[in-house]
């Protein structure tokens, strides 16, 4: 179902709305927006709450953006629907699919391009490692290939060998940890690294990549209901094992990152009996549509991977109303992009204006007219 993925539909089509009705997105603008919706936010709902707010207002939202950033913004919202709302911590929310963070601070105005830059030059490296790794030797498995490796570790030739798909992610999840603080949790940069990978900042064959080394996540703690005594590292082999096995029988779109959803979910029952979390579709005020566009990832392959829109083109659609004498209802998926061998391919209707392999924070996100078309707003 193209609903599939609703957790993440929202977010992209916030982010898209953003661009068209607001700002022009540039790398630095976008990382802020993933920041806070991955990494200060757990869920949809403060995200949806905090950029409806703000696009009520446009005018006002295009000259905060101008003057303090996007990041910046987005975290005030954040702050003065706290203070409204009576909370101590900024974010927290009971039902549906929210919780607090555990998070000391948002990052402070004189910090976040920095901050953002960091990022982005750790999606950088990411994507480096990843053609890099390709051209490494596979690790020695043979009791004489692990004598030769030991002895050429001595060596000044020493072979440096490939790195596996969860070294190389977790390396990287330790880093973005390291650069935003504490409460960064494995939830939290689980979910960075998933968005992150949406919008082309890493590559996209680790886009369905997901963990559950952490004793505090639902599925380790799934596999040791299943298992007592299980340690992380057993528990991230069985699952590794597992999504291969789930894929040769269902295909590549049985992401890893659905697997360790469900595992979540399974947590949730077995601990209460009942899964009380669950996503929402949204109806988003300032837009004369009103209805939210869905999205998915298809999964062609190991490297190949395109971005799909199904849009909404009227609050009507639902109720099958009829405009102008024809039945009103959704329109033909259309590929926003897509990636081949971990680049966008030209001539989709998202991309990045870059050359060469490496973002930059002033790179410029590109979107055409024709998808700018599905988020009409209601204000100026």
């Amino acid at each position: 179902m193209l609903i599939q993925q609703r957790y993440w539909s929202i977010i992209i089509d916030l982010a898209l709305d953003i661009h068209t009705n607001i700002t022009a997105l540039t790398a630095l603008q976008l990382m802020g927006f993933i920041y806070f919706c991955s990494l200060d936010c757990n869920g949809t709902m403060l995200p949806v709450a905090v950029v409806t707010n703000l696009m009520l207002t446009p005018r006002l939202f295009r000259s905060q953006v101008k003057d303090l950033g996007l990041y910046p913004t987005l975290s005030r919202e954040c702050c003065r629907i706290a203070i409204s709302r009576k909370v101590s911590v900024p974010g927290y929310s009971t039902e549906p699919r929210y919780q607090s963070h555990n998070k000391t601070s948002l990052v402070p105005d004189n910090e976040w391009e920095n901050t953002m830059k960091r990022l982005i030059s750790q999606c950088n490296t990411l994507r480096e490692d990843t053609v890099r790794n390709k051209q490494r030797p596979p690790r020695p498995v043979s009791p004489v290939q692990k004598k030769r490796k030991k002895h050429a570790k001595d060596a000044k030739d020493a072979v440096v060998y490939r790195k596996t798909e969860d070294e190389m992610c977790s390396d990287f999840l330790e880093n973005v940890r390291a650069i935003c603080g504490l409460g960064t949790g494995h939830v939290f940069s689980l979910a960075f690294f998933q968005l992150s990978s949406m919008f082309g900042f890493i590559p996209s064959s680790l886009m369905s990549w997901a963990s559950i080394s952490s004793k505090g996540s639902g599925g380790f703690m799934f596999a040791e209901s299943l298992q007592p005594g299980i340690t992380v590292e057993q528990a991230q082999n069985n699952f590794t094992e597992a999504v291969g096995i789930i894929r040769g029988i269902y295909g590549w779109n049985v992401s890893a990152c659905l697997i360790e959803n469900i595992l979540c979910e399974l947590h949730r029952e077995v601990k209460s009996g009942e899964s009380k979390k669950f996503d929402c579709v949204f109806e988003l005020q300032h837009r004369e549509g009103r209805m939210q566009n869905f999205y998915r990832f298809q999964f062609k392959g190991a490297a190949t991977v395109s971005l799909e829109v199904l849009p909404w083109t009227a609050e009507e659609a639902l109720g099958g109303k009829k405009q102008h004498g024809k039945d009103v209802g959704v329109v033909k998926k259309v590929v926003l992009s897509e990636w081949k061998s971990n680049q966008f391919s030209c001539g989709a209707h998202v991309n990045w204006e870059i050359t060469g392999s490496r973002l930059k924070p002033s790179s410029k996100l590109w979107v055409s007219d024709d998808i700018k078309m599905l988020f009409p707003c209601q204000l100026s």
